[in-house]
């Protein structure tokens, strides 16, 4: 578990959490659908107190400054972290990766400039949380592809629900402007985010890994050469001598069972076999 100076993930997320204010926020307009949050009444008289905890942890690294900080802001990083979580990411660590941002924040914040601490550890949270989602790639893809993806994604989910049915490839190419080769290949480098591993489950039916899918490992491909001549000598035999040796050794049939189907005795389907048995050996040999 990373820690940031401030704590661990475990310890912040057991933590009292401050409840953010009333206002939702308002949309930024930026791809993610980020929010940034809108001031309310109380940011005048909070700024100053703030302010001053912020000089404090900036000139001499005060945990106590640090803590005050970070008591009143750690909704921020709670919010932003589930609003830009994305499937199979622990929203433990991203509530993380958003704390430790927000540690960097305190540290950088300008309280003279007069713009809220709130917005700016808002964005530079959100700033890490895509960081982050970049960096997480389990298969290396060129930065092209990964911001295709991204594009091709939120694209997806916006056509899908202005027309209440899944977009094909050409309502996205025609959407982003782009070709549809690139749009397919947005869409599988999908695959390159999260891996599995060989024993992870595939279902909850089964309870074996990805080797029950992919196949065991078959112990006859080694005599695939010899049955494949066989099969080219058999029918190099005549037709009487070619279906006794079938029935007798592939069906399992008696040589008595093999003369009735013939319409001869035992004592010639014997013959016949072994007349059979010595040219395919010829042969092989």
């Amino acid at each position: 578990m990373v820690s940031s100076g401030y704590g661990t993930s475990a310890q912040a997320a057991s933590a009292p959490v401050p409840a953010p204010p009333p206002s939702a926020g308002r949309s930024d307009g930026s791809p993610d659908g980020s929010v940034v949050p809108e001031a309310t009444p109380g940011d005048a008289a909070l700024g100053a107190s703030l302010n001053e905890s912020l000089r404090r942890f900036q000139q001499c690294g005060d945990p106590a400054a640090l803590h005050a900080v970070m008591a009143e802001y750690d909704w921020v990083a709670v919010a932003c972290a589930r609003r830009l979580q994305r499937r199979g990411e622990p929203i433990e660590d991203l509530e993380q990766v958003a704390r430790e941002a927000i540690i960097g924040a305190a540290a950088r914040f300008d309280c003279e400039r007069g713009v809220p601490f709130k917005s700016f550890a808002w964005a530079t949270a959100a700033g890490a949380l895509r960081h982050h989602y970049r960096s997480r790639w389990q298969v290396r893809v060129p930065r092209s592809l990964q911001e295709m993806h991204l594009a091709t994604v939120k694209a997806l989910a916006e056509l899908t629900g202005a027309g209440g049915r899944e977009a094909t490839v050409d309502e996205l190419a025609a959407h982003l402007r782009v070709d549809r080769e690139e749009v397919i290949l947005g869409l599988d480098v999908r695959h390159a985010y999260l891996v599995e591993s060989l024993d992870h489950s595939q279902s909850e039916e089964r309870t074996g890994g990805a080797e029950r899918v992919l196949g065991a490992v078959d112990h006859a491909i080694d005599s695939v050469a010899d049955r494949l001549n066989i099969r080219e000598l058999l029918d190099g035999l005549p037709p009487d001598q070619r279906t006794a040796l079938m029935m007798y050794y592939f069906e399992g049939r008696t040589q008595s069972e093999v003369g009735a189907v013939l319409g001869v005795s035992q004592a010639q389907v014997s013959r016949m076999m072994r007349s059979a048995l010595v040219a395919l050996r010829a042969s092989l040999s």
